[in-house]
């Protein structure tokens, strides 16, 4: 299942109950100018009673629902509320006030749906930044605290030689996962003010995707995971190879992390109707079919709840998107419930139709050194 598929699907499942909100609130109006013409032997302003439905719709549902309402609300006002009640076809003097009633009724709509879902979005941004600042304050303090702890262990002498060993070992991992994360807190600061960079060349691809699949061997063994990798012919091509690695390295390692002991990961490079074509696939539960079509989203994890099972912040994938997309290429990810993910690099022959950001060395951010 692509995420295409389930975005669409989602979309299905509220449309029913978008609508059913627009006839409610059209059917209440009804009933409460109704209520107004017996009671107080008065003709209610008819259009204007109309107005409220088509704001409801409009910040609780969609566009669409809320244009429903609007000429449900047009077709209620002339039917009911309009003399003579319960006529059709409309008079001459009745189309000029309906019209400007749907004119009038589209622009609320309108702006009330964008009014809805700038709020939904703010709120969404607000949401995510919390959960990303709690995310990046337990990435940061858990190799701190390893840092922190050997140290003092150094400190007081009391380390045999094998023990020192291990200390400074644990010191050089902790110092590794800070400047990774750093690393990709700048890669994501610079795609998004547009200063990250292609430093492009000819390069030979197997070898050089071959080196990165071999320096995640390590970690897949240790989970017990076979890693396969199939190179095909692809010769050389002109592009950023250390952003190549990266792309790389950043979907090995979301497959690493993410396939249960036992599992496989597959690496296919080859060429497609002459793009560069890299699929990277893993065995496993796959990804959420509702989390599928924000997979590339930055700071976006299925599971963001402080007591998750995979630590991160969520900028591997987003950082993959922004570096395919300066190439010129695509990324696609699918994923079938219980049958793990696969994900799709292409990568255009030779330079992208669009240019990349073209900025000195000195202008812009770039990865630190460790």
């Amino acid at each position: 299942m692509g995420w295409r598929l389930g975005r669409v699907d989602r979309r299905r499942t509220v449309a029913f109950g978008s609508y059913g909100i627009a006839g409610i609130s059209v059917a209440v109006t009804i009933g409460v100018g109704l209520a107004i013409q017996q009671f107080t032997a008065t003709n209610p302003i008819a259009f204007l009673l109309f107005v409220p439905p088509i704001l409801v719709t409009a910040m609780w549902t969609d566009l669409r629902a809320s244009l429903v309402a609007t000429v449900m609300g047009g077709v209620a006002a002339e039917f009911f509320f309009r003399l003579p009640y319960r006529s059709f076809p409309l008079g001459s003097d009745e189309v000029v006030p309906l019209s400007l009633y749907l004119v009038i009724g589209a622009g609320i709509s309108v702006l009330a749906h964008r009014l809805a879902k700038a709020r939904a979005d703010a709120q969404e941004a607000n949401h995510l930044k919390d959960e990303f600042l709690a995310s990046l304050s337990h990435e940061l303090r858990t190799p701190l605290n390893a840092l922190l702890g050997w140290i003092q262990l150094l400190r007081s002498g009391q380390l045999s030689e094998g023990k020192r060993v291990r200390a400074l070992d644990a010191i050089e991992r902790s110092a590794e996962l800070q400047f990774r994360l750093i690393a990709d807190l700048l890669d994501e600061s610079a795609a998004m003010t547009g200063k990250l960079r292609l430093t492009r060349e000819t390069v030979d691809v197997a070898p050089l995707i071959e080196g990165v699949v071999e320096s995640m061997r390590a970690a897949a063994e240790g989970k017990g995971l076979e890693l396969h990798t199939t190179v095909g012919h692809v010769g050389t091509r002109t592009l950023d190879p250390s952003r190549l690695q990266q792309i790389v390295a950043n979907l090995l390692s979301n497959a690493v992390k993410f396939t249960p002991p036992g599992g496989r990961v597959d690496t296919v490079v080859n060429c497609v109707a002459g793009e560069l074509c890299i699929v990277v696939a893993n065995t496993g539960p796959g990804i959420p079919p509702d989390f599928l079509p924000f997979v590339f989203d930055r700071f976006r994890q299925a599971d963001a709840s402080p007591t998750r099972e995979h630590a991160g912040l969520g900028l591997g994938l987003a950082i993959v998107r922004h570096l395919v997309e300066l190439h010129g290429g695509t990324v696609e990810a699918r994923s079938t419930p219980g049958e793990g993910a696969r994900f799709t690099v292409r990568l255009p022959a030779g330079e992208p139709s669009r240019s990349s950001p073209a900025l000195p060395r000195d202008a812009a951010p770039d990865r630190p050194s460790p």
